[in-house]
């Protein structure tokens, strides 16, 4: 999603720092990476949109989740910015036929 990718620019910045490479260069060549500041925005103003105050974000996740920590960084994302008010629910698709 989105939260990893930012610091994964971030890391692309500093490695590329260390080998020597001018920040010029670096700016030029390494695309600016937003994600998160994005995708949290945009699933609270969806939310806001749909108009019904109770609601839910649903994020369908998989079996074995190779990505929690990068969902959760949105989901903290979806909270903050909403004061608490947008509930996240986390489910399978297995737990969701249920």
């Amino acid at each position: 999603m989105a939260g990893m990718s930012m610091r994964l620019t971030k890391l692309h910045n500093r490695l590329l720092t260390k080998m020597g490479f001018k920040q010029e260069v670096i700016k030029e060549r390494l695309p600016d990476n937003q994600a998160l500041l994005s995708q949290g925005p945009a699933i609270v103003q969806a939310w806001k949109d749909f108009g019904d105050p109770q609601a839910v974000a649903l994020f369908v996740v998989e079996e074995v989740n190779q990505n929690q920590f990068d969902q959760r960084l949105v989901e903290y994302s979806v909270e903050e910015l909403s004061n608490g008010e947008i509930k996240v629910i986390r489910a399978t698709l297995t737990a969701l036929s249920k």
